[in-house]
């Protein structure tokens, strides 16, 4: 872009098509960036009447109902780039943690309910996390995977074997995804693990590997947010997660239109783009980004020629 628009003498413009939260995003960073000394036009075009995407919040009665996700993990690294985004947005104040009782897990097993062990020796004094225990340490000598994908019950049968698959894997992915583990991808499910095994062998040895590895943090050092949430395992807003698509909503302001269906996208033998509306309008800008998911995003380019 800069060696395009540097003899223009005028803001390079972009659309981003999509305004979830990765489009939400990517329009408030590109609406922060410079190019050849001027900042970016930014426009945001979202087909339906709000922005947002999966995350949206319900209250009924003064209690919060989560429609997508309840929380984010601080620890993780896109937790901790959606910790410096709500920083930036003005949201710390609004960040709340899980109550420190919430730490005590239980599964219903053996035809009662077992609670999980917090600490390595709560785990050696429970015969059921026991076995659990033995199964996980059996699991660096575990053959290692060759497949692109297979689902998380294939998966985790294969690393930890079937009692663990059975009593803790099932519970994990009913609680948190509400699928069927033998219908649902390990790979976009538990990516941090099937890379792991991929690429040490094991998930214990790709953890450690891990541990071993600093992550990443601000540019600018560590945010006095992500220091407030350390040792956090989830963190999430007063009035719900649709605080963190509002606010990106309001700070980009005019530039979001909402309603603005995109059917077609065309590269213009001039330069730039064309993006063909739904109600016949179309947006002529210098780039884009589509962020709509692939079936939407196969059907615009397919309309525009690509």
């Amino acid at each position: 872009l800069a060696a395009s628009f540097g003899a223009t003498m005028r803001a390079p413009h972009v659309v981003v098509i999509g305004g979830g939260i990765t489009g939400l995003t990517a329009a408030y960073r590109a609406a922060q960036r410079q190019v050849a000394g001027y900042g970016l036009r930014v426009t945001l075009l979202e087909g339906s009447t709000r922005c947002g995407g999966w995350i949206a919040t319900d209250t009924h009665d003064g209690a919060l109902f989560e429609k997508g996700p309840r929380g984010l993990r601080p620890s993780t690294v896109a937790g901790q780039r959606a910790v410096a985004l709500a920083e930036d947005l003005g949201l710390s104040a609004e960040v709340i943690t899980a109550d420190k009782s919430s730490k005590r897990r239980f599964v219903f097993a053996h035809g009662e309910l077992q609670e999980l062990p917090s600490s390595l020796w709560d785990a050696l004094r429970s015969p059921f996390a026991r076995r659990a225990l033995s199964a996980i340490v059996r699991e660096p000598f575990a053959a290692k995977g060759t497949a692109d994908d297979e689902t998380v019950d294939s998966f985790f049968r294969r690393r930890v074997g079937d009692y663990v698959t059975d009593h803790l894997v099932d519970a994990i992915v009913l609680g948190v995804y509400g699928g069927d583990s033998r219908a649902l991808s390990a790979r976009a499910c538990f990516t941090s693990l099937f890379d792991a095994e991929r690429a040490h062998g094991s998930i214990v040895k790709g953890m450690l590997a891990g541990k071993k590895s600093s992550s990443p943090s601000p540019r600018d050092g560590p945010r006095p947010l992500a220091t407030q949430l350390r040792g956090e395992a989830l963190f999430s807003f007063r009035t719900g997660m649709e605080a963190l698509p509002k606010a990106l909503e309001t700070q980009l302001g005019a530039k979001v239109q909402r309603g603005a269906r995109a059917v077609s996208l065309t590269a213009l033998s001039a330069g730039g783009v064309r993006v063909a509306l739904q109600d016949g309008t179309a947006v002529t800008a210098d780039a884009a980004l589509i962020t709509t998911p692939p079936s939407l995003t196969a059907e615009i380019l397919r309309a525009g020629g690509a």
